[in-house]
């Protein structure tokens, strides 16, 4: 039996999730781990739900909370921000460049 799995993952009971919450639906053998919802505070990505990363806030009290993963071209810091067919770079080369107040960007992948 697979144990500390995330939100969205298949389980047959609550301990098998990291969150200690399996959702599964009436008459039936399997459900999904659910973690956090969006909104919901948190401290690192793994306790928000599939589809949501958590956002460190900058401003005092400095509040974490989950929220939906970024979509192309959207200001990033790091790849965990954004879908899961994008990652998070430069959008130009004089972003890099001037390096001016982190122009960092979920940008798609091409194989």
């Amino acid at each position: 039996m697979k144990k500390m799995l995330l939100g969205g993952r298949n389980c047959t009971e609550s301990t098998q999730c990291i969150s200690l919450n399996c959702d599964i639906p009436e008459e039936e053998e399997m459900g999904k781990c659910v973690s956090r919802l969006e909104g919901k505070s948190c401290f690192k990505n793994s306790n928000c739900d599939y589809g949501l990363f958590c956002e460190k806030s900058n401003i005092y009290p400095y509040l974490s909370t989950c929220k939906k993963l970024r979509t192309t071209y959207e200001l990033c810091e790091n790849t965990d921000e954004c879908q899961l067919n994008l990652y998070c770079w430069y959008g130009y080369k004089e972003d890099v460049v001037f390096n001016t107040d982190n122009l960092k960007k979920c940008l798609p992948m091409y194989s």
